[in-house]
């Protein structure tokens, strides 16, 4: 990305994050097509499965998945490897 804004002025930053946000909202819009129209349709034709309930049947694994990787970014932007800092514990107890 620095690489890129090098070619930028200071002046073209407004520019600049105005590409970025649409790519990104491009991303975003061929992922969603793809998520909701061409996987259900694929699985509709070779399966013969309703993609409904077969997203329904994906829930628990996606929100494991979401689960750990929202926990794992907390353990990155909070330094938990002194656990007597974030658990405060009387020292009698151990």
């Amino acid at each position: 990305m620095f690489l890129v804004m090098a070619e930028y002025s200071v002046s073209d930053v407004s520019e600049y994050a105005k590409e970025i946000g649409l790519y990104v909202v491009t991303v975003l819009v061929g992922l969603a097509i793809h998520f909701f129209i061409v996987l259900p349709v694929i699985l509709f034709a070779l399966a013969k499965k309703n993609p409904l309930l077969y997203y329904k049947s994906l829930l628990p694994a996606m929100a494991t998945a979401f689960g750990s990787f929202f926990f794992f970014t907390f353990i990155v932007n909070f330094d938990l490897h002194n656990f007597d800092d974030f658990i405060s514990c009387d020292s009698n107890l151990l």
